[in-house]
């Protein structure tokens, strides 16, 4: 889902999607390689493995400057992006655990939230398992968001009513026509996904309960 130059035709920007997709594939065998020859084993191999294809937990998560700092980023890539208009919250008030690591609610933000499918009725013809990040579309058990990442970058923790029993779940994908205030959420099935339609909702931005200084 990841957007392609007014200037590329979709052919163009098909080889290009297959060509980065192949790049990296290679340097997550290469990854492999290294493993094996550092002697880490069948158990370290698994573990390169999974953290290419399914484990974010790596991912920088958002602070409140990472907010502010990230409301243009990538902003040559598209329209200027709007100002997230985050509610903010006593940061102590609500915290919640994600990836091991104790999260605190940094605010609330009303979007509109819509629903994809991994396959080619919602992604055309880049249904190849992937998300935008690189990771696996059955990270975190097939339950992620597309965002505009210029305002909610990769890795961001979000609860968001209705979705996942409104348990903690992570910006992992972006699509061209989510900008701004809009979110995708991803659903195993098509029908899944049309069924959840579209809605106005205030979903929650989590960050590291321990902030940089």
């Amino acid at each position: 889902m990841n957007p392609i130059s007014q200037s590329t035709t979709p052919s163009d920007a098909a080889k290009l999607r297959r060509l980065r997709r192949r790049v990296r594939r290679t340097w997550q065998a290469v990854g492999l390689l290294i493993a094996l020859a550092a002697g880490t084993g069948l158990g370290g191999l698994l573990g390169v493995f999974n953290r290419t294809s399914t484990d974010s937990s790596s991912l920088p998560l958002l602070s409140i400057d990472r907010l502010q700092i990230t409301q243009n980023h990538d902003a040559g890539e598209r329209d200027e992006p709007e100002v997230l208009e985050i509610i903010p919250v006593d940061s102590g008030a609500l915290t919640t655990r994600f990836g091991g690591e104790e999260l605190a609610l940094l605010g609330e933000v009303e979007m509109t939230v819509t629903a994809y499918s991994p396959d080619e009725r919602s992604c055309g013809p880049w249904n190849d398992g992937f998300t935008a990040s690189g990771y696996s579309v059955w990270t975190n058990g097939m339950r992620l968001v597309a965002a505009d990442t210029r305002l909610l970058p990769f890795g961001t923790v979000l609860t968001i009513p209705g979705y996942n029993d409104g348990q903690p779940v992570q910006v992992l994908d972006r699509g061209g026509a989510i900008k701004g205030h809009r979110l995708d959420v991803l659903f195993a099935t098509h029908e899944a996904a049309r069924a959840w339609g579209v809605r106005k909702i205030k979903i929650g931005v989590w960050g590291p309960t321990k902030q940089n200084p």
